[in-house]
């Protein structure tokens, strides 16, 4: 029973210690501690943790163990966005967006169409596209990945886990994969800062040291980024 709930719970040291506790027997618990190694061993190398923890995996919740489940669930895409994108028509020109928008001003613009996400510009490509009155080129025309985007619901680890395989540095929130309405945007500066903030916490939290290293909120967090 040690060795099975081991296995699927991940706390291997709890089981030995349930065991011994229950049965008072010292030798029962060197088998019981022999059994939950190889447990833990073999489903360590089919599913990388503990059985529990994979299923959490395949649901699209990438915890590392028990204590992530908690905070990590709580650390949304939602929580840590800014609500103010830079929404720009899909029907706009190029040359009205220079206008409206000169290098310095933001970052990233999100074209939509019919309030549904098309794509993102960066700035500096915005001002590198050679101006063409006669060939009449909207935000439509030079919007890049319709599909790279973040949701609401998304926790921080899968946030930055799009991040890393998209390459860029701002990505747009959007309401549903279906709507495609943009809620907000969030930048990879900010979502690693604020998850390695918080993993601090914890391990302050951990150690019975929560106010060993004070770590005060960020100040464009404070604002409503």
């Amino acid at each position: 029973m040690g060795a099975v709930a081991a296995a699927i719970i991940g706390a291997p040291l709890t089981m030995v210690f349930l065991v011994l506790e229950a049965t008072g027997d010292f030798q029962v618990t060197i088998a019981v501690v022999i059994a939950v190694t190889v447990a833990s061993t073999i489903v360590r190398i089919l599913f990388g943790y503990s059985f529990a923890t994979w299923r959490f995996h395949l649901r699209g919740l990438s915890i590392r163990g028990a204590h992530d489940v908690g905070w990590l669930a709580n650390l949304t895409v939602a929580v840590l966005m800014r609500s103010d994108p830079k929404l720009v028509d899909a029907a706009t020109p190029v040359e009205s967006l220079r206008d409206l928008y000169p290098l310095g001003s933001t970052k990233v613009l999100f074209v939509a169409e019919e309030g549904r996400f098309i794509g993102s510009i960066d700035l500096p490509q915005l001002h590198e596209v050679k101006p063409d009155p006669q060939a009449g080129l909207t935000a439509r025309d030079i919007a890049a990945a319709p599909d790279v985007f973040l949701l609401r619901g998304q926790n921080v680890r899968s946030a930055l886990a799009v991040f890393n395989a998209v390459q860029r540095e701002t990505l747009p929130v959007v309401t549903s994969s279906a709507d495609r309405r943009v809620a907000g945007y969030l930048t990879e500066a900010y979502a690693l800062r604020r998850y390695n903030q918080e993993l601090e916490l914890r391990r302050h939290a951990e150690m019975g040291m929560r106010d060993l290293f004070p770590i005060s909120e960020p100040a464009e967090r404070k604002s409503g980024s």
